[in-house]
């Protein structure tokens, strides 16, 4: 006797069978219900493998990973206002203003929220606040997209105003409720916008940051 018992997805049990061949067959009608039984086996298609530990593993070097690309775009962007004569505020490293909804504030009014990228994808991650903010700002607002080339050590930007008008946004509809449910994050694509924005060019910037950062160095050693 397998003893294979039948739950509905509030874990309520239904019934329980004993084979499992009468379970593959419950399951195929009804595909959600959860089962619970200490003998399940190979038959299940159950992956019994051990691997506690490398999914957390593997979420905190995404997440470092992930800190030093938007780190990296950010000091570039930084580097490059500042050429151009804009005085500056990272305001993403003053305590406080994590939820600003921007990286950088050039010369107290401008807005520039840097998107980071080591491929050409020209997609990066969006949040609602960060949504907020730029609609609220509109022309006083910029996207600060990054293209870092890591075998060629190159890179090159993108800067996007207003992009509420640039884009053809409609805010009110993008944030709109859904039943329960409220976004969060958006990811973001450039792909068929890239050509409404000159390239700058961004590998000296790049090559000036390597060498005073060498902790961005581990970025290019794949």
């Amino acid at each position: 006797m397998k003893g294979y018992a039948v739950y509905s997805i509030v874990k309520l049990p239904l019934f329980t069978v004993e084979t499992s061949d009468e379970l593959q067959f419950v399951l195929s009608e009804y595909p959600n219900l959860v089962i619970d039984s200490p003998l399940l086996d190979e038959n299940i298609g159950i992956d019994e493998t051990d691997d506690s530990g490398s999914d957390d593993e593997t979420f905190d070097q995404n997440n470092k990973r992930n800190k030093l690309i938007g780190d990296l775009g950010e000091e570039i962007a930084k580097a490059y206002l500042l050429s151009k004569r804009f005085k500056i505020k990272q305001v993403s490293k003053e305590k406080g203003k994590s939820n600003a909804g921007y990286d950088v504030l050039a010369n107290n009014h401008l807005c520039f929220e840097v998107k980071t990228s080591l491929s050409a994808n020209y997609e990066f991650e969006i949040s609602i606040n960060e949504l907020r903010v730029l609609n609220e700002k509109r022309d006083d607002y910029h996207i600060f997209y990054v293209m870092v080339d890591v075998k060629n050590k190159a890179a090159k930007g993108f800067i996007f105003a207003n992009p509420i008008e640039e884009f053809n946004i409609d805010f009110e509809n993008l944030i709109k409720q859904v039943s329960i449910f409220r976004p969060t994050s958006f990811k973001g694509t450039l792909r068929e916008h890239i050509n409404l924005a000159e390239p700058v060019d961004l590998t000296e910037l790049l090559v000036a940051v390597l060498e005073k950062e060498s902790k961005y160095i581990e970025l290019f050693s794949k």
